[in-house]
């Protein structure tokens, strides 16, 4: 497996860098260090703030990040990886920033088995060409690069078992209870914890690419706070600093459980649909309205079936979707 971790150096990540440690940093020290005028240091830091970076400023004392942060390593990443994961990839590289990981490796003409993670993605893709905010070091963003030569089952199933899959491995890092919101949220304490993005290239009856887009929020930064359909939350909302994992022990475990889980795909979704799908299962039982482009259809969710799509009793009988938006307040 090769690794790559690529730095640019600009300016916003030697400031950002500096800031790391948590403490604070005087600006006439920060210009000093960056070798710039304090204005420059000034406008840097909007710039970051802009970009989510969660930084505060005290008067007398200077800035700082509002939460230290390790930065993601390729290569620390690949020391947690279990041996097995590591000869089933064939690279697994870091970048300071992108458009898009999906993008990045949907326009790849490769069919080399590929993790790719950026601290910051200017046009992050989310569900049904809607934007995922993807704050500076706020998360992970990590795309997983998998080719299959049959997928009977589609990606509507597989993004299925990711979702569990990711809740299982936060689980068992110490974050609690996750749930999983039909068809691809990470739900904590009512709140949205991540999601997950599949995209094909090719027929899923043949020879098919996928991208499996991961984004799962470390910290909610002040620009990216406030209400919308789910309120979020952050894996370092959830845990006390003296139990808190660091950032490339998280991403090699959601590496190592995404890589294990396409790996026995299709094979596992039925023992995942009939054992542990129940119970992350968010929905099930609830009375929602799923949002189509025909209209709002409202009904109880009666569960999944085998090939991903939503079950849902209504007055005209239970109905199948295989997409929609459930725009459900979801609480503890």
């Amino acid at each position: 497996m090769q690794v790559s971790t690529r730095r640019p150096g600009g300016r916003e990540v030697r400031l950002f860098e500096l800031l790391a440690d948590g403490r604070f940093h005087s600006g006439e020290v920060i210009a000093r260090t960056l070798g710039v005028s304090r204005a420059a240091v000034w406008k840097t830091m909007q710039r970051l703030r802009a970009m989510g970076g969660a930084i505060d400023a005290v008067r007398g004392r200077g800035y700082r990040s509002r939460y230290p942060i390790e930065a993601l390593s390729a290569q620390v990443m690949a020391a947690y990886l279990d041996p097995v994961v590591q000869a089933r990839l064939d690279r697994l590289d870091v970048v300071e920033r992108i458009d898009s990981t999906n993008a990045a490796l949907l326009g790849e003409a490769r069919s080399d088995r590929r993790v790719l993670f950026a601290e910051y993605q200017s046009c992050g893709r989310g569900r049904r060409g809607r934007r995922w905010e993807s704050a500076w070091c706020g998360g992970f963003y990590l795309s997983l690069r998998w080719v299959y030569t049959d997928l009977p089952s589609g990606p509507g199933a597989l993004a299925l078992v990711v979702g569990v899959t990711l809740a299982d491995t936060l689980e068992a890092l110490g974050y609690g209870a996750i749930g999983v919101k039909w068809p691809n949220d990470l739900i904590r304490g009512g709140r949205k914890l991540g999601g997950v993005l599949i995209e094909l290239a090719g027929d899923p009856t043949g020879t098919c690419r996928l991208v499996i887009g991961v984004g799962i929020n470390w910290q909610i930064p002040p620009a990216f706070e406030g209400g919308g359909d789910q309120p979020a939350t952050g894996l370092m909302d959830i845990i006390g600093s003296t139990r808190r994992p660091g950032r490339n022990q998280v991403a090699a475990a959601l590496v190592d459980a995404l890589v294990r889980a396409c790996h026995a795909f299709p094979a596992n979704f039925d023992g995942i649909l009939a054992e542990r799908w129940p119970r992350r299962d968010v929905l099930y039982g609830r009375e929602i309205t799923i949002h189509q482009p025909s209209g709002l259809v409202t009904g109880r969710m009666a569960g999944i079936d085998r090939e991903g799509a939503l079950l849902l009793d209504t007055p005209a009988g239970q109905q199948r979707f295989y997409s929609g938006d459930i725009r459900v307040r979801l609480t503890e």
